[in-house]
């Protein structure tokens, strides 16, 4: 009978240990601080179409100010952005590509984000950068033989000309621009006379969305001599690119 109480008394004295002894997990009371920005801040040289994030110490969720995260302009005009949160971190994406060598400012208010167990972002952040300047326009010019030609009906050949501007790039006009001639066809003989040079539409912007390029046009224009000497070509080079055109043979003429 004693040894029972005594049994007893032992597991009684562990169990009360265990619950009374065995601390109590500390409640989480550390609230999440920004590690990283992309841009930092003060930032220069930014793309336009940059993506801008914000990485916290920890998981993050939305506050109750996440809704009044910002992107403003200089004069304080608010952009149209889009949030969103992945694990440790808040990414901004601006609607809109941002204008050149111009200066913006991300602003994260207090309370726009929490971790899991509420403790919410204690101060506000603003985060200035300024866009890189704005680029030289770039320029392509390029030549394509639209069909070939053909002594037969007098068929004729043509050329055409364009020429390409960068993205956000903007101008009109034309220039009268060389090229150069080859091929086994004479110019001026088995066909009329071009003379080397074309007016180009210049400053077209591609506009991202497969265009219909205005085109310059140089046409050949067979001309049928009533022998059988075979096919002949014209070749066109024009700022390093080269289209060709072979003039069929209408052979010789056949008379009653």
């Amino acid at each position: 009978m004693f040894k029972k109480i005594a049994t007893m008394i032992c597991v009684l004295s562990i169990v009360f240990s265990q619950n009374i002894l065995t601390p109590l997990s500390a409640k989480d009371a550390t609230p999440p601080v920004i590690r990283s920005t992309t841009p930092f801040n003060k930032q220069t040289g930014i793309e336009v179409n940059s993506k801008l994030s914000v990485k916290f110490s920890e998981n993050i969720y939305k506050g109750a100010n996440f809704s009044k995260i910002k992107l403003t302009t200089k004069s304080n005009a608010k952009l149209s952005i889009q949030k969103s949160i992945s694990k440790n971190t808040v990414y901004i994406k601006h609607t809109y590509f941002l204008k050149y060598n111009s200066t913006y400012y991300l602003y994260i208010p207090s309370k726009a984000i929490k971790d899991k167990s509420g403790n919410h972002l204690k101060k506000s952040v603003c985060i200035e950068f300024k866009t890189k300047a704005k680029p030289a326009p770039m320029i392509s010019f390029h030549v394509s033989a639209i069909n070939d030609a053909s002594e037969i009906g007098n068929g004729t050949g043509r050329f055409y000309f364009y020429s390409v501007l960068s993205p956000g790039f903007y101008a009109d006009g034309c220039t009268p621009m060389s090229y150069d001639i080859s091929g086994t066809a004479v110019n001026g003989v088995d066909y009329e006379l071009i003379a080397g040079f074309v007016n180009v539409v210049v400053g077209y912007d591609i506009g991202g969305s497969n265009p219909d390029y205005p085109k310059s046009y140089v046409d050949i224009v067979p001309k049928p001599n009533g022998i059988a000497d075979g096919d002949k070509t014209v070749t066109i080079t024009f700022r390093g690119e080269s289209a060709t055109i072979t003039i069929k043979d209408g052979g010789t003429l056949v008379t009653p």
